[in-house]
């Protein structure tokens, strides 16, 4: 009869850069979360869109169907969720959970306020619930995402199913997003000094992810619930 709290966090853009040949780094941008792979399972993901549609991704995660069969450049939430679908938060919701969405980024984009009812959220906590967030470079930090997610399973009596999409590290990456003061790691290597520097944004990027991670998971755990 024990039903644990569920939480999705769908990183945007997360990939580990450390992967490139012929560059060097002064940390490792990811390493909590590299201790989280060691402990628990863990593995590599295909991303079913690059470069944009992001709702086409969770789409996928939050139903289990494919976008494979759409139309090229088709969004699903856009022009084919019209109505309620069976999707995860509509599943756990007949079994007595309350299912929140978290996204730092204005409620109509890809349809999303009204969408997130159609797959059987109870809650969606949009931009607009932000207002008072810290911005890193141009949007909501991930740490302020962490937080929210914290408050809902400390708020919410019931048990939660939360999916959160982060927006800190959407694209694309320039050089001066980040001042030189707040960049933790810094990248040597064999390439040009304006790829280096898009690089180096789009890490600190993750490193940022990657601490807003090890917050969400720390903090959750001294919460007295599964």
């Amino acid at each position: 009869n024990i039903k644990p709290n569920i939480i999705v966090v769908l990183s945007e853009s997360f990939w580990d850069p450390t992967v490139l040949p012929h560059l060097a780094y002064s940390d490792d941008p990811i390493s909590f979360f590299r201790e989280m792979q060691e402990k628990y399972i863990s593995g590599k993901m295909v991303s079913p869109v690059f470069g944009g549609s992001t709702a086409n991704v969770e789409f996928e995660i939050l139903t289990g169907l494919s976008t494979k069969f759409l139309p090229q450049g088709a969004i699903a939430y856009q022009q084919f969720v019209t109505k309620p679908i069976p999707a995860i938060p509509s599943l756990l919701k007949t079994n007595g959970y309350v299912c929140t969405a978290i996204h730092p980024y204005h409620e109509w984009f890809y349809k999303r306020g009204q969408v997130y009812q159609y797959l059987g959220f109870d809650k969606f906590y949009s931009l607009k619930d932000f207002e008072d967030a810290e911005i890193r470079g141009e949007y909501v930090a991930d740490l302020e995402v962490s937080k929210k997610i914290i408050s809902v399973v400390k708020e919410t009596e019931e048990p939660s199913f939360i999916f959160a999409v982060t927006m800190q590290n959407h694209g694309p990456y320039p050089p001066n997003r980040y001042k030189d003061t707040e960049k933790d790691i810094i990248i040597k290597g064999k390439l040009s000094s304006e790829s280096l520097e898009i690089i180096a944004t789009y890490t600190q990027g993750v490193y940022d992810a990657d601490k807003a991670l090890e917050y969400l998971i720390k903090n959750i755990d001294i919460i007295d619930e599964p």
